[in-house]
């Protein structure tokens, strides 16, 4: 689940390097959790679209200077799995699986 508040902005969690190599608007985004792994890490996610450029996708990236505001998510740690720890996880009733 990536769409879960904090209830802070990215201005109130930036360091002050984060504070200076990002622009105001974009500070005033809200922060959402990505996951409890690597809390300090920063995430983007954003509906623009990459077109013809090479290269990895735009809409995904880990350099949140490279994000337009307004049309981004920002999130801070993520979720993730080794090699049959979901599996195991399902297995024991960790997670409930629901309709899409």
């Amino acid at each position: 689940v990536v769409n879960k508040r904090s209830g802070v902005t990215l201005a109130d969690a930036a360091t002050e390097h984060g504070m200076a190599a990002l622009d105001n608007e974009l500070l005033a985004s809200e922060l959402f959790v990505g996951g409890d792994v690597s809390s300090r890490t920063l995430t983007g996610v954003s509906d623009v679209d990459a077109g013809d450029h090479p290269g990895p996708p735009n809409w995904f990236t880990d350099d949140v200077t490279a994000l337009e505001s307004g049309n981004s998510r920002i999130f801070c740690g993520y979720c993730g799995w080794s090699v049959a720890q979901l599996q195991n996880e399902l297995d024991r009733g960790v997670w409930f699986r629901a309709q899409a």
